[in-house]
């Protein structure tokens, strides 16, 4: 069998052929050979005695060559082989296909399978470590045995890379570069969402620990910096300019301010409070109600305050200064002058008003309304019919109580009036001046001794 890598010699009548494999390392498989791979090279699956070495599977013909392949994952580690931990496994140091896998450094153990461990520090994150940030130094969000710390969170940007470790703003946990950290993501509370504090906002941060959040708070109150539980920051602790000695609004301000920034106020006039640079507040801005569209007191009217209402503002009668409310105004509350005791022109007069002054009234003859000074009025201003030009009665004239009066003599009464021819004193016949006092009689001549007489 040659084909088989024998040969045959040696053999008689008397005695049989001894035949033998030629050779190992021919290629053929015989005799007592395990294995023959075509060559007597050691460590290729068939040793240089054709024997089978461990780790390896080999497969032959008959008579044929011998084919030597690795086994991954049976513990024996083949030189084509960077490990073998006895298993077909990924993610536990030794891959399936019995290479290394990244981050790991294996043993080799010729009794039994290659032990691989992770390497912590070595900036390859693998499946038994939580992060690997290519240091072993603690507190930067990845721990000196590759642990997430409290307080960070830490990502690969792909397989076999290192880790990245950030801080969790508002986690509550105050770590790395966080100034502070509330518990929380909203700013405007001391520690903004970026977890930086708002010091610009007046607030200063302080407390916290892995187990408690920091606890921010307003610096003070006057500060000029809007902060916390304040209302309003005028930079300064009085009263009565807005904003209160406390942080709060005043009533009757109106307050504005930035981000963080100083509350400015100002008063708003007609808003029913009255602040201290107003003089009155009716709630309005109309003018001519006794308290201006600037809330300053107009003239001639006096404003009272009500803390629970609007001022109120009446005019005082007699006080010489008009107002709106008022017809007339000189200065008394005297009637029969013009101007009466509730400050209403009285019929008969004429009256005048300087703007915000004292009402000055005079009579006006001839106008029917006979006023204190005249001693008639008869509706006109013509002489000789019992009420003069100026409105005084004519010698010998009585005028009734009428509007317009209507003036009359009367004969007999020794006073010649215009419309007599004369008068004696009687209404008697025959003594010179007639009975109506309207002729002289024949024969006689009268004369008046004086006027009006």
């Amino acid at each position: 069998e040659s084909a088989c890598g024998y040969s045959c010699s040696g053999g008689l009548m008397t005695a049989p052929d001894t035949c033998a494999a030629t050779a190992c390392g021919d290629g053929k498989l015989a005799g007592n050979e395990a294995c023959d791979d075509g060559n007597v090279a050691s460590g290729d699956g068939c040793s240089s005695i054709c024997t089978k070495e461990g780790g390896w599977n080999c497969t032959h013909t008959v008579c044929g060559q011998t084919s030597c392949h690795e086994v991954c994952g049976n513990d024996i580690k083949t030189p084509s082989e960077s490990c073998d931990d006895g298993d077909t496994f990924t993610g536990d140091g030794c891959s399936a296909a019995c290479t290394v896998e990244c981050g790991y450094t294996c043993t080799s153990n010729a009794a039994d399978a290659d032990v691989c461990t992770p390497t912590c520090g070595n900036a390859v994150k693998t499946d038994d470590e939580a992060c690997d940030d290519g240091n072993t130094a603690d507190n930067d969000g990845c721990s000196s045995t590759c642990t997430e710390e409290e307080g960070y969170t830490c990502a690969e940007s792909h397989s076999c890379s290192s880790s990245t470790c950030s801080e969790v703003c508002g986690d509550g946990k105050h770590v790395g570069d966080e100034a502070c950290d509330d518990g929380n993501t909203s700013s405007g509370d001391g520690c903004s969402a970026q977890c930086a504090v708002e010091t610009a906002c007046g607030y200063s941060c302080s407390g916290a620990s892995l187990t408690a959040p920091d606890t921010c708070a307003a610096t003070a109150c006057g500060d000029g910096k809007l902060a916390g539980n304040e209302a309003c920051d005028d930079g300064n602790v009085a009263s009565g300019d807005g904003c209160s000695s406390i942080c709060t609004k005043e009533g009757g301000w109106n307050c504005t301010h930035t981000v963080c920034g100083q509350t400015s106020c100002h008063e708003v006039c007609g808003n029913d409070i009255k602040t201290p640079s107003e003089s009155c507040d009716d709630g309005d801005t109309f003018t001519g109600d006794g308290c201006s569209a600037a809330c300053t007191v107009e003239c001639g009217y006096t404003c009272t305050s009500n803390a629970a209402d609007a001022d109120v503002c009446t005019p005082t009668c007699g006080n010489a200064v008009k107002t709106d409310d008022e017809a007339c105004d000189d200065g008394n509350t005297a009637d029969g002058d013009g101007c009466n005791s509730t400050c209403g022109t009285e019929s008969g007069w004429n009256c005048t008003t300087t703007d915000c002054g004292q009402t000055t009234c005079v009579e006006v003859c001839g106008n029917s309304f006979q006023t204190p000074g005249e001693g008639c009025d008869d509706g006109n201003t013509a002489a000789g019919d019992g009420c003069s030009n100026v409105c005084t009665k004519e010698c010998g004239f009585d005028c009734d109580a009428a509007e317009p009066q209507v003036c009359f003599s009367e004969c007999g009464d020794g006073i010649r009036a215009n419309d007599e021819a004369c008068d004696d004193w009687n209404t008697a016949h025959g003594d010179g001046c007639s009975s109506s006092c309207n002729a002289t009689e024949p024969g006689w001549k009268c004369e008046a001794a004086t006027d009006c007489q």
